[in-house]
């Protein structure tokens, strides 16, 4: 939010001044309008030096994270349920949290629906916050009047992908420690002490064994030239994250992602449960299914599968049935082709895409489950053998030198 100074006129022509707080100069124009007067100078204030802004460029000022959204989300639908209306369901949200961005936001949207905006397009204002998803389903619940379910479904399925999020970070935290910690000490090992003990190795003119000799060599190509390998570790990442910034890469990472031992299970899975949830709360809505479908695609975050669910739609635009349209597209699981028959045939999809979403849901937490039990055995194990071929690369020479040592060889 800008602060502006302005200067206005009414209907008879008399004159104020003053300052407002808006997103744009055209929302202020709109809000003076709106009460009546018509600006005749504005001026943005760039200059502001309150504690506010100042926590704020620096950083540290009220943010919104995904709990905040969650909330909003949380809170709207529960008033709207209850029958509050829309405006006064956004003031009432505002009034009653402490987060100023999470007021500013709730303000900011009743401020577009009086100034005459549908609620899809005062959220689209805010797509630095809303995903397209999101602004398509308050869309969808605009057109088919079930605004509270709508905001309702949002939440739960919010909360789902939370607690995933949660699950998915909990699972991973432990072998990432576990990965970096043996990184950190084989550079260490490779780079600290094998080079030290080479000095000692060579004088005392024994027959080193390969995994010394290899475990050296690595060590002195690691000191001499380490600059040449940060820059091109740098030069890696850099252009790995420009890459996947693109189109194309990113397309190449979800390929990636959905075919990688252990995670690939999970990726597919998230997705399909997503696209169930999504699809079950607009066919609920009594959206049409082409429309339907479009949402739904925006909504998943894998493009094979957006592209699959998008090659459906096209698919039954040509007069397809649904479950027909999945089966020929090649891409979803044969239990998804057979409870949409099911609920195609006796008329109950959204029992079906509900026992779909709930089925995959279940399916994610045993795979992230399967995973943490499958990667910290393999990963103790892996290290364990990496710390033994180094402990065994520094012993065995050290064992030869101290038997020459006693038949009187060194000296």
């Amino acid at each position: 939010m800008s602060v502006f100074d302005f200067t206005a006129v009414d209907s008879e022509g008399v004159e104020i001044s003053g300052r407002m707080e808006a997103a744009s100069e055209l929302q202020l124009i709109n809000r003076l309008a709106a009460s009546g007067y018509f600006p005749s100078r504005i001026k943005e204030d760039s200059k502001r030096w309150d504690l506010s802004s100042i926590l704020e460029r620096a950083g540290y000022g009220d943010k919104l994270s995904r709990s905040d959204i969650l909330l909003f989300t949380r809170q709207v639908g529960s008033l709207l349920s209850a029958g509050i209306p829309l405006t006064t369901t956004l003031s009432l949200t505002a009034r009653q949290t402490r987060n100023s961005s999470l007021a500013e936001l709730a303000d900011g949207i009743r401020n577009g629906i009086e100034e005459g905006s549908t609620l899809s397009e005062a959220f689209q204002e805010r797509r630095d916050i809303f995903s397209d998803s999101y602004i398509s389903m308050i869309r969808a619940g605009e057109e088919s009047g079930n605004l509270p379910s709508v905001f309702k479904r949002l939440a739960d399925l919010m909360e789902v992908e939370a607690q995933r999020v949660s699950d998915l970070k909990s699972a991973v935290t432990y072998p990432v420690i576990l990965i970096l910690a043996a990184i950190a000490g084989s550079v260490f090992l490779i780079v600290g002490v094998f080079p030290t003990f080479a000095k000692i190795f060579n004088k005392a003119s024994i027959s080193l064994p390969w995994s010394t000799r290899y475990m050296l060599a690595i060590g002195q190509f690691a000191r001499s030239n380490y600059l040449i390998i940060i820059s091109a570790v740098a030069v890696l990442a850099v252009s790995a994250y420009l890459y996947l910034r693109t189109n194309g890469g990113r397309r190449r990472l979800d390929i990636v992602k959905l075919r990688l031992p252990l995670f690939g299970p999970i990726f597919l899975k998230s997705n399909l449960s997503r696209m169930a949830n999504n699809y079950g709360a607009l066919n609920a809505s009594g959206i049409q299914v082409y429309r339907t479908l479009e949402i739904v695609a925006e909504a998943i975050t894998n493009s094979v599968i957006r592209d699959a669910v998008l090659q459906v739609r096209e698919r039954i635009k040509g007069g397809e049935t649904i479950a027909k349209a999945f089966e020929k597209v090649g891409k979803f699981p044969p239990l998804v082709i057979h409870l949409l028959s099911i609920g195609e045939e006796s008329g109950q999809m959204s029992e079906m895409l509900e026992k779909i979403s709930e089925y995959y849901d279940l399916e994610v937490e045993r795979s992230i489950r399967k995973m943490t039990k499958t990667i910290e055995p393999a990963l103790i194990l892996i290290m364990g053998a990496g710390v033994a071929f180094m402990y065994l690369s520094l012993i065995t020479p050290m064992m030869q030198m101290m038997k020459v040592a006693k038949s009187g060889g060194l000296g």
